[in-house]
């Protein structure tokens, strides 16, 4: 049996049986650090379309606790969690005029009946049309707040960049409805606060709010967030002065409308990959189109009925995570922001016939158990028992994949845990050794040494 515990002996956290694919050449397109990476370190394979890809075990892990990360963000707001067709019909989207703005970007089909469809690429209609189902909405019950997490397609005409650009994607819609305009304000000052401390505080990703178009989706506002990154193909103008910022699609220097001096401001220029989109979208396209009313009652006697006002917010989740490991990620090595690395610790005892003692089997397994085992848990170690390679080959491994730290456990003379924890994100850095009685003390330094690896 492993040295690991019943529920890691599965085949959840062991080497021995994640699924890999052995070294192959880049493709011609892996010009991104992180596509490059990714398919490196066995995390992502082109699909059979350009554009779309096979998401392997590692890097659905990290995308796991991304979806945690997002779903704790909107339990904040008191968002409900829907799931939205992916196959919208025609007439929906004309109720709002945009089946025909969208264009070539939206992919249509017609089914056997000889209906038009198409694959929504975002879904405004068809959240409004949910909704308009219960008639009239009480006042009490706003704001109503739902959120989906949906693979959404795109006719992308120039898909590059791994997941940074494709044609298939994770998308985060948040969808919100109001009593007026005044109330969805509110909802959107809270949810830009939530996104900023997601991309920066949580994740340390260098990045920028900017003001928008509405394009076709209308609305009263709009704001972009972006992560300030090579492959990003947003130029973004702000002022040096008071870093109020703007997006500018013309390319020429413009004032800032914010800026503490917009006649003499010093525009700064930036290249933004767009990963999040907000806009607040009042009441005249969607609620007018599908008749989405509040009846605002005073002792059951209705007093007046108006339209909702409405707003949302989109995160793209896969390009985000693929933005994590661009920044994160050196040329020559991939890294992750410790929230979403697949593994933040890998176990490594020594190789088998090698003279160093090793832990007992129910020590081992105590150890684990202590650092998270469960199918999935965030904190859980990847347990490296491929006992027949070198403790050195397995950790080079670890670099590969992007683990943060690795963990080297023997037994010591009288009779505790001999600890070596290594950091892989800094290779230069010296490794910390310590001789501890329990597993509960390893875990403790393990937790502390994590904490201090830098992406710096």
């Amino acid at each position: 049996k492993s040295a690991a515990s019943a529920s890691t002996a599965a085949g959840w956290h062991l080497a021995s049986r994640l699924y890999r694919f052995p070294q192959q050449p880049l493709p011609l397109d892996a010009v991104s650090r992180s596509h490059r990476h990714l398919v490196s370190a066995g995390y992502l394979r082109s699909g059979s379309v350009p554009g779309t890809f096979a998401l392997c075990p590692l890097l659905c892990r990290s995308l796991d606790k991304l979806i945690y990360l997002i779903h704790d963000s909107m339990s904040q707001l008191g968002a409900q969690r829907v799931t939205l067709p992916m196959l919208g019909s025609a007439a929906m989207w004309h109720k709002t005029g945009r089946w025909d703005a969208l264009g070539s970007e939206m992919f249509r089909l017609t089914d056997r009946e000889d209906r038009q469809l198409c694959l929504q690429p975002t879904h405004e209609e068809e959240v409004t049309r949910l909704v308009s189902m219960t008639a009239q909405l009480p006042l009490r019950s706003l704001p109503l707040l739902v959120y989906q997490l949906h693979w959404k397609f795109r006719d992308e005409p120039r898909p590059k960049y791994g997941l940074l650009r494709a044609r298939e994607f994770l998308m985060m819609d948040l969808y919100s409805f109001h009593a007026d305009d005044a109330c969805a304000r509110n909802t959107y000052d809270q949810v830009l606060k939530l996104y900023s401390s997601l991309l920066g505080d949580t994740l340390g990703l260098p990045w920028i709010r900017a003001v928008a178009s509405s394009g076709c989706m209308g609305g009263i506002e709009s704001c972009e967030f972006h992560v300030l990154t090579k492959p990003g193909e947003d130029r973004i103008v702000r002022c040096a002065d008071c870093n109020e910022p703007c997006r500018n699609s013309e390319g020429g220097r413009i004032a800032l409308p914010n800026c503490l001096s917009p006649a003499a401001c010093r525009a700064e220029f930036l290249t933004g990959l767009e990963v999040g989109h907000c806009f607040i979208l009042g009441s005249d396209r969607y609620p007018a189109a599908f008749g989405l009313r509040l009846i605002d009652q005073n002792h059951h006697r209705q007093r007046e009925q108006r339209l909702l006002s409405m707003a949302c917010y989109g995160i793209g989740v896969s390009r985000l995570l693929a933005a994590c490991a661009e920044v994160a990620s050196t040329d020559t090595a991939l890294r992750w922001p410790l929230a979403v690395a697949p593994y933040q610790l890998a176990v490594v005892s020594p190789k088998a016939g090698a003279r160093e003692p090793r832990l007992s089997t129910e020590t081992m397994a105590e150890l684990v158990q202590a650092l998270g085992d469960a199918e999935f848990n965030p904190d859980a170690p990847l347990v490296d028992d491929r006992d027949q390679l070198t403790i050195g080959t397995r950790i080079r491994d670890h670099r590969l994949w992007g683990l943060p730290c690795s963990l080297v456990v023997k037994a010591s003379v009288d009779g505790g845990i001999s600890c070596e924890f290594v950091d892989n994100y800094q290779p230069d850095r010296q490794s910390e050794r310590a001789t501890v009685a329990s597993a509960a003390e390893a875990v403790a330094i393990a937790r502390t040494f994590i904490a201090s690896i830098s992406l710096k």
